[in-house]
């Protein structure tokens, strides 16, 4: 498998986050029984998720040997710890890891909407995080046009939260 075809199935797993969310929030809001998951499953679903973009991260870099710019490292270091915690939240089926999961994601969806717009606008572009050897502007995969590294783990941190937020405890 090369780097594109990679990134082009991380993109669409991306999609499936983004229409996940979709699901999760429309549920909750129409009070659709089906599309609402119980604690255990929302945990595991937002795991999933963290994991699978972790795992990306790491195989962009590590075997496709992208370097990653700052923001992408302050990315990285709000996704990585969130497998942590979800997973603890998953295994105990405990929604009392879902203010940490939902602030850390929160930064890391803000932190990638900033480096989208650095990439995406120009007047964004002279940020003082870019350095030569791995600047923010670089755009290392373009799948479908919008699917950029940074705009994929956004899809990822939204899903986490919108699967995190919308949870509520059916035991009670």
């Amino acid at each position: 498998m090369n780097a594109q075809t990679f990134a082009t199935m991380m993109a669409v797993l991306a999609i499936v986050s983004i229409a996940g969310a979709v699901a999760v929030v429309v549920g909750r809001i129409a009070r659709i029984a089906a599309l609402q998951l119980e604690v255990g499953g929302a945990m595991t679903a937002a795991w999933a998720i963290a994991t699978v973009a972790t795992v990306g991260s790491l195989t962009l870099s590590e075997v496709f040997h992208f370097t990653p710019c700052e923001l992408c490292w302050y990315q990285r270091i709000a996704m990585y710890p969130l497998v942590v915690v979800l997973g603890v939240g998953a295994l105990r089926r405990d929604l009392s890891m879902r203010l940490p999961a939902l602030l850390i994601a929160g930064m890391g969806a803000a932190l990638s909407t900033w480096h989208v717009l650095v990439q995406r606008v120009p007047a964004m572009s002279n940020t003082t995080s870019c350095d030569a050897t791995a600047p923010c502007t670089a755009i290392w995969v373009d799948v479908f046009q919008i699917f950029t590294i940074p705009t994929m783990a956004l899809a990822g941190f939204v899903g986490i939260i919108a699967v995190v937020a919308t949870t509520q405890r059916t035991d009670a």
